[in-house]
């Protein structure tokens, strides 16, 4: 992934934790007198900046939204079930919940808003398909997609229940929060 890319070193390239936080701006890099660059890496969140739910169905986008989150804010992110173990010290949660993939996090009663990143199903229940045959085989996410007769086969088989479960999915989101906080 581009964040893996990004911690090779070069030359070129200069890894810095600077406190971002005491500037309203935040630069993605910083330009070195040689003619490179030094990136500049998310922070752990400040005391007091509220926790957002990032809410998604797999197959609309949460992996590129979590990393275009890190990217804008340059705060940490996390997830539902604490991949990166950073916990409750982060800016954003990603979820799939109430899809069965995601769950609540142990701190959800902190959480007071959330966004909800929502993608036409005829494009996301394929793209969650092609992502549930990456983990089957064993493949590097987003690596590639299922062949056709897979496809077609689980389709036959799961459309219905998926259908389902995005709609559930849309109503535990639209009727959690107040407009005002999603």
């Amino acid at each position: 992934p581009l964040s893996a890319s990004l911690r090779q070193s070069s030359s070129s390239i200069t890894n810095t934790n600077n406190n971002q936080l005491e500037s309203n701006h935040r630069r993605l890099s910083n330009a070195l007198p040689d003619g490179g660059c030094e990136l500049t890496w998310p922070v752990k969140p400040r005391p007091g900046i509220p926790i957002t739910y990032a809410a998604s169905y797999p197959g609309c986008g949460a992996r590129m939204t979590w990393n275009l989150v890190e990217a804008l804010t340059g705060l940490w992110t996390g997830d539902d079930w604490n991949n990166n173990g950073r916990g409750d010290e982060v800016v954003t949660v990603k979820t799939h919940y109430p899809q069965s993939n995601g769950i609540l996090v142990e701190f959800d009663e902190r959480i007071k808003r959330a966004f909800i990143m929502i993608r036409n199903p005829m494009k996301s229940i394929p793209s969650f398909f092609n992502h549930i045959h990456e983990m089957r085989n064993h493949l590097p996410v987003h690596s590639e997609r299922a062949p056709l007769d897979e496809w077609i086969k689980w389709r036959n088989a799961y459309l219905d229940t998926e259908i389902l479960e995005y709609k559930k999915f849309i109503y535990y989101w639209m009727d959690r929060y107040t407009s005002e906080n999603r």
